[in-house]
């Protein structure tokens, strides 16, 4: 009678799985049910047990043969060594959020509240990883919800993901437990410090729910907003601020690593938030206090802060209107902050720069008080190569008739209409302001003002009148100023993808390609 594996008796087909390969095994196994109930776990055997870098694929397997293999062999498993990060199975089980074997552990008895690897238990771990279900198994297991949890608060390991009614059910448990939900750990920090500094949103409204003390320092004398400061977590700090200004014991806003910091190291959705606030008369804030700020964060443009930042973080405290814009720095050398913005430093943030400049003269700054050197902010453009005319056409509004009668009187007076910077910008290149019109640039050019001349990098002013203070010009005053350059013969900027738009839109197509030569 022939023989085939089917009618082999057990004790022999186990016997040939345990000759075979693994390779052979695994494709034995998959021939039929009978053969994956013998051969699987001689295969587990060989693959798992074995080596023990491998406890992390047998963690995340959910058939039914893992099932078996693991409720049959789970005391060797729990065994194996960790390596150096002492990382057992049950860390790899609960980290994969392997529930089907996390019961398994449950019913054979396992301390669920013992390490899992150097560090951590298995609540720490799930609730880094986000394993909500695995937090919840662990919690109806009675794990032990006050086991020492180092550095950081057992609450604060909340991932984003995990729900509030989840956070609920962990702050009863830790209540019920008679623990403190609030208290801090090493260096004085609370769960609200760290949930405050990593964003977690719905923790840090929870623990607020539940009385976390917002005013609570750590050993450095921050509160939370501190650290969600640190963090750029502006959603959280917004939360936070909220909770502050409700608080009896009031904050101190313009103490250190308060108000003036937050200007003077330019966190502008900070400083917005504050004056929001300010406006609405929920929190205190001294706004003179804060002019050597302004003048500090003046000089920002070359550092790690972003310019736009700078100007963010500024604009909003010169709009309350109660700050003295023409302060001068009595601990430098007199200087405004428009004496800071027209310094020679921070050229490759001229645009920036001109737009906060723009923005202390529209409200009230005056260009004419003289620093220690008896220097005006004009002397200070020229350090650039900037003269008295670059800075007054930019700042000028030619619809005016008095400003049109000094520009007369100015180039009268010697002020070259063709003077260029250090970097090559013409008169020209700095009309294009956010007042410009093509009415503007008809009357400088009667005054002699070349439209054509490109700067150092080869970009003409019709280069600087399409990129430049794209919020801050109207669409349709733009195109007509294009058209004007256009139609008197200025230098195009064939090529420029940062203009060509603007210069399609204000010239027909074929006359634009005309004129480039293209």
């Amino acid at each position: 009678m022939a023989w085939t594996l089917s009618t082999l008796p057990p004790e022999i087909l186990l016997e040939i799985c345990e000759c075979l390969g693994a390779t052979e095994l695994a494709r034995l196994v998959q021939t039929s049910q009978s053969l994956a109930g013998l051969g699987v776990p001689v295969l587990y055997d060989r693959l798992f047990s074995e080596n023990i870098d491998r406890k992390r694929l047998l963690a995340e397997l959910k058939s039914p043969y893992a099932l078996d293999y693991f409720a049959t062999r789970s005391e060797k498993l729990l065994f194996l060594p960790g390596g150096k990060s002492g990382r057992t199975i049950v860390y790899y089980i609960v980290a994969s959020g392997n529930s089907l074997l996390l019961d398994t552990l449950i019913n054979e008895g396992v301390d669920l509240s013992a390490k899992c690897d150097n560090i951590n238990r298995p609540l720490h771990i799930a609730l880094t990883k986000g394993q909500e279900e695995i937090v919840c198994r662990l919690l109806d297991a009675g794990v032990d919800v006050l086991a020492p949890s180092l550095r950081i608060p057992l609450l604060a390991r909340t991932h984003e993901t995990i729900s509030r009614a989840t956070i609920e059910r962990l702050i009863s448990a830790i209540k019920a437990a008679g623990g403190d939900v609030h208290a801090a750990v090493r260096n004085g920090v609370t769960p609200l410090h760290r949930a405050s500094r990593m964003g977690r949103e719905t923790l840090v409204r929870t623990l607020l729910d539940h009385g976390a003390d917002v005013l609570a320092t750590d050993a450095f004398g921050h509160v939370p907003l501190i650290n969600a400061l640190f963090r750029d977590k502006m959603t959280v700090a917004g939360i936070l601020l909220d909770a502050m200004s409700r608080d009896p014991r009031h904050y101190d806003f313009n103490a250190p690593r308060g108000f003036q910091n937050w200007i003077r190291d330019a966190y502008p959705e900070m400083v917005r938030i504050l004056v929001d606030l300010y406006k609405q008369r929920r929190i205190d804030l001294d706004i003179s206090a804060a002019t050597p700020s302004v003048l500090y964060t003046c000089r920002w443009y070359e550092s790690f802060q972003p310019a736009r930042s700078v100007n963010d973080s500024v604009m909003p405290v010169l709009s309350l209107g109660e700050m003295d814009i023409n302060a001068q720095d009595t601990a430098g050398d007199g200087r405004t902050a428009l004496h800071l913005l027209c310094s020679d430093s921070g050229l490759n943030h001229k645009d920036r720069k001109l737009e906060l400049a723009h923005f202390f003269l529209d409200h009230g700054a005056d260009w004419t008080i003289r620093d220690d050197m008896g220097d005006t902010v004009l002397h200070r453009a020229a350090a650039s190569g900037l003269t008295t005319l670059h800075f007054f056409v930019h700042a000028a509004d030619f619809a005016l008739p008095e400003h049109r009668a000094l520009a007369k009187l100015l180039i009268g007076a010697g002020c070259d209409a063709n003077a260029r910077a250090k970097n090559g910008e013409s008169v020209a290149h700095w009309a294009m302001s956010p007042q410009v019109t093509a009415d503007s640039l008809r009357f400088l050019a009667s005054l002699g003002v070349g439209l054509s001349t490109a700067d150092e990098e080869g970009n003409p002013p019709m280069h600087s009148l399409a990129t430049r203070f794209p919020s801050r010009i109207k669409p349709e005053v733009r195109v007509e100023a294009i058209r004007y350059l256009a139609d008197q013969g200025a230098d195009l900027h064939p090529g420029c993808r940062g203009c060509e738009g603007w210069v399609m839109r204000a010239c027909s197509g074929t006359q634009y390609f005309d004129m480039c030569g293209r």
